[in-house]
Formats: C-alpha cells, structure tokens, sequence
C-alpha cells in the first residue's frame, strides 16, 4: 500500500464510520426521513416493513465496510457495499426537489453534492487494482490463450493426421507392389537400427576408455607436480640456508698505493754535488 491511499482510505471511510455508528446509536431522526421510501419498497425487496431496523442494519454496513476500507482489507468489495448503502440514503435523506424553502432546498443541495462526491471516490476505490491487473484483464487474456493453445492444438492434430495418412497410403503401396517379400524401407529399418546399436556401444566403450586414460594422466600430473614442488621447496631452504659471500667492490679491490720518492740534484759553488731524497704523499 502506497502512502497516498494510506492516508485516502481513511479519510474517505470516516464519514460512513461516523455516521454508521450514528445511525446504529439514535436511528430516530433517520427512522422518520425513511419510513416513506421504506414501505415503497419492502413488499417487492422481499424486506420487513420496520424503517427502525433497517436504518440500524444500514448503519452497521456502513460502519463495518467503512473501517475495512479504511484498514485496507477488501478495499474494493468494502468500496462497493459503502455505494450500495450510499445511494439510497442520498436519495431519501437530501430531495432537495421537494423543499419549497429556498434555504432548505439549497442545503440539501450541498448534502445532496457532497454526497456525490463521496460516490465518486468510492467508485475509483472500487477499480482501483494498486497496479495489478484487474480481473476483466486476465479475463480477457486468458480467453485468449485458450484460443491460442486450442488454435496450436488443433493445427498438430491436423498435421498428425495428414502424416497418418500419408504413412498408410505408402504402406499400402509398398504392400501391392511386392506382397511377398518385405519392403526395402522396412530391411533399411532394421539394419539402421542394428547399426545404431552398434555405434551407441562402441561410443560407449570410447568414452569409458577416454575416461579412465584421463583419469590416470591427471594422476600422473598431479604426482609429478608434487614432487617438483618439494624439490623447489627444498632447493629454496637450501639456498636460504647457505651463507651470501660479501661482494667485492672496487673500492675493496684496489690495490694499495706505492709509496713514491723525489730525487733531485743541486750544484754549488764549491765543488761536489748535492742529492736530496724526498717521499711524496
């Protein structure tokens, strides 16, 4: 149930509610209006001639039909029972074409008009289907299924019975032309079908034996595929296991340094010559 007819229902059920109950409680004033319309009625409605009783039981369908719709339960059936008991009572409760007073006949104008307005919401509650289909949709769609299945139905057995036809028609050609020996199609039959028999089998046999070859390779696989991962796995502790030797860099690799030494000569005025030894870096 959507929020708008959450709300609608209720507010289109309270004044049936209210005045249900009304009618029940005090049916006095009501009793008067429709004693008139009630004795017109009764003998051929089959109904008892007590206006009092029938006002009380029209207001306790009002009332009960009025809660349903207002809790949403039978909304339509409710809808439908509140227009039956609605317009009687707008018809004997507001002749406005009776009253000579003009303010009286304009009153029961607007009764007789607010009273159409509600008939007119009941009326769209009673078709409304919260966006089901209604019942003369599927009706109407399933009348036309059945149609179509017994259209579909009546077209196979037509071509049924054309193919038995045609079948007996050609048996009993085939029977006068060699009534003695049995037709070529009935021995094509019979080697087809010992034939069949045979591929079927061999096909049989085939897949079994592909089976069991598929079967003992995936086996094979599955073991040797199992045994080189624990040779990976070991080879990888192994390897984890063993000490990195250190990398030699050419840094470390470079030899050390030779010292080198300077010589150098000086002559003076004296005579011999002088030699001085020095060391670089």
């Amino acid at each position: 149930m959507t929020l708008v007819r959450f709300v609608a229902r209720p507010m289109l059920a309270s004044p049936f509610i209210t005045g249900g109950y009304a009618a029940m409680r005090h049916p006095a004033g009501r009793t008067e209006t429709a004693a008139p319309f009630i004795e017109r009625v009764a003998g051929p409605l089959h109904l008892p001639n007590d206006p009092e009783l029938l006002v009380r039981v029209n207001g306790g369908v009002m009332l009960g039909a009025g809660t349903l719709l207002a809790l949403g339960k039978l909304p339509r059936l409710s809808a439908f029972v509140l227009i039956l008991t609605l317009a009687p009572t707008t018809y004997v409760g507001h002749p406005f074409w009776e009253e000579q007073d003009p303010a009286k006949r304009a009153a029961q104008k607007t009764q007789l008009t607010k009273n159409l307005s509600m008939l007119g919401g009941l009326l769209l509650a009673m078709v409304d289907t919260e966006g089901r289909p209604g019942l003369a949709w599927r009706a109407l769609h399933a009348t036309k299924d059945v149609r179509r299945a017994a259209a579909t139905t009546g077209k196979q057995a037509r071509m049924a019975a054309r193919t038995a036809t045609r079948g007996a028609t050609l048996a009993t050609v085939a029977g006068a032309v060699t009534p003695s020996k049995p037709s070529k199609a009935a021995k094509a039959a019979e080697v087809a079908k010992a034939k069949a028999a045979e591929v079927a089998k061999a096909a049989r046999t085939k897949a079994a034996e592909s089976a069991q070859a598929a079967r003992t390779k995936a086996a094979e696989s599955a073991k040797a595929a199992k045994t080189k991962a624990a040779e990976s796995a070991k080879a990888a502790k192994t390897k984890a296991a063993k000490p990195e030797k250190p990398v030699k860099t050419k840094a470390s690799a470079a030899k050390p340094d030779k010292p080198r030494w300077r010589v150098s000569t000086s002559r003076a005025d004296t005579p011999g010559e002088v030699v001085e030894i020095s060391r670089l870096g």
